[in-house]
């Protein structure tokens, strides 16, 4: 089941309002829906939009396709959408700085070896 977030139309003839809702990309435009997120209401000088952020993120990172018109409203409300989930940032983030402090004598090659190539030792034996 493929998700989608994006705008569900309600209100009467010419005073649209808009709920943002996760659905199923099969279901219609006003059709079912998962869960309601938020709403958009631009009838009013400025438009009141309200998202709750965190639902919205946890679709996105479960892979929900979002409309170019919730793209747009996510960044009037600076909202910053990631695919990858905060924890695995953070582990990401931690190992990037455990690296950094690694010593440097972790990357360094092996030391020579002492023994010497078996051909060198199969002809000293001959003489």
């Amino acid at each position: 089941m493929t998700l989608a977030l994006r705008l569900q139309r309600h209100g009467r003839k010419s005073r649209p309002f808009y709920h943002i809702v996760a659905t199923d990309i099969r279901n219609p435009r006003d059709g079912r829906f998962k869960e309601k997120l938020g709403y958009y209401d631009p009838n009013h000088n400025p438009s009141i939009i309200e998202i709750n952020a965190t639902r919205l993120q946890h679709y996105y990172r479960q892979g929900a396709q979002i409309s170019d018109t919730v793209r747009n409203l996510t960044r009037i409300k600076k909202i910053a959408l990631s695919r990858i989930a905060a924890a695995q940032e953070e582990s990401t983030a931690n190992s990037a700085e455990t690296e950094a402090s690694a010593p440097a004598t972790a990357n360094t090659p092996p030391a020579a070896q002492d023994s010497t190539p078996a051909e060198q030792v199969a002809d000293t034996s001959e003489t």
